[in-house]
């Protein structure tokens, strides 16, 4: 087609290069898929809050669902973990919680995941330390955490607790007070 007008000519060339960058794309995706295996440090189970997991496991980019088969990395802190994944159709790497961030930091700004703040709340509740805790995940074939993953939370939580604690330690005394006092007045008004 020698005698194409100016205007049909960049057009044609504007649709050729977006096609050949869309193809260098297709490539790209498929070359990735085909090097890709599934990362995960540990085997075992892990522990999910399965709404906020699903909210999160979808590209935003591309708008498309993300895939574990597409894991690249997994980091645990405590209980909860934060995954990597790469979306199979734009390429993105997004991280997935799969605990909720507790409202509070640690004094020095890490932050504190939900899971461990109620692991933590769990052993003081149930009286057992962080080996009888780990046992327990152990045998649930759960992995294992480490002491500061129980203690960091109880030190923030310790003062609320014994605050409570004493609260209802005062609140029971005075209730036993006064059915001490409504007793001896109805045994004292029998004997009259």
């Amino acid at each position: 087609m020698p005698f194409m007008k100016k205007k049909e000519k960049e057009r044609r060339l504007k649709v050729s290069t977006k096609m050949t960058e869309k193809w260098a794309k297709v490539r790209t995706v498929k070359a990735f898929k085909e090097e890709l295996t599934p990362v995960i440090a540990e085997s075992g189970r892990r522990v999910i809050d399965l709404q906020l997991f699903a909210r999160q496991m979808w590209c935003e980019e591309c708008d498309v669902p993300l895939s574990l088969r597409f894991l690249e990395e997994e980091r645990r802190i405590g209980l909860a973990s934060k995954f990597f994944v790469r979306c199979h159709q734009c390429l993105a790497r997004k991280e997935v919680l799969s605990s909720a961030l507790a409202p509070r930091t640690t004094e020095d700004g890490r932050a504190l995941y939900a899971i461990n703040c109620k692991a933590a709340i769990a052993c003081v509740d149930s009286g057992v330390g962080h080996e009888q805790f780990n046992k327990v995940l152990s045998a649930m074939n759960l992995p294992t955490i480490h002491a500061n993953t129980i203690v960091t939370p109880e030190r923030r939580m310790g003062p609320s607790i014994v605050e409570v604690a004493e609260q209802s330690c005062r609140d029971a005394i005075l209730e036993e007070r006064e059915l001490t006092l409504r007793k001896s007045s109805r045994t004292h008004g029998q004997r009259l």
